[in-house]
């Protein structure tokens, strides 16, 4: 999952990933997409992160999100990188639990040839 060029941008910058933000990478075992930021790779408690990357390769994963958008700031996004074309996780499972948890999906991203991105923000009141 090396940062390689899809399209005509880096996947970083598709990510959003920007200097200064504060990231968290959750459940990744490589992070070179992540093109030298520094980042979390676990949530600390009180901590507002700009962006949440969290990898879920298993269906319970899902309730994660849950705990995640407490740590979400404002302006935030949560992208969900789960695996392409498997029948026990699919992109309407993942959308259907960030629904759940007040999220709107906004984007979608090729994470790599095995796994695809889901960008959730909080849902506007």
């Amino acid at each position: 999952m090396a940062d390689e060029p899809i399209g005509d941008k880096p996947l970083h910058q598709k990510l959003g990933i920007k200097p200064g933000m504060a990231i968290a990478a959750l459940r990744f075992p490589t992070i070179d997409f992540l093109n030298g930021a520094p980042y979390d790779s676990h949530i600390e408690s009180g901590k507002l992160y700009d962006l949440i990357l969290v990898r879920i390769d298993e269906f319970p994963h899902l309730r994660d999100l849950h705990g995640l958008k407490w740590s979400l700031a404002e302006r935030g996004g949560l992208w969900v990188i789960y695996p392409k074309g498997q029948k026990h996780i699919t992109q309407q499972q993942v959308m259907f639990a960030g629904n759940a948890n007040a999220f709107t999906d906004n984007k979608v991203v090729r994470f790599s040839d095995t796994h695809t991105g889901l960008r959730f923000v909080r849902r506007l009141k």
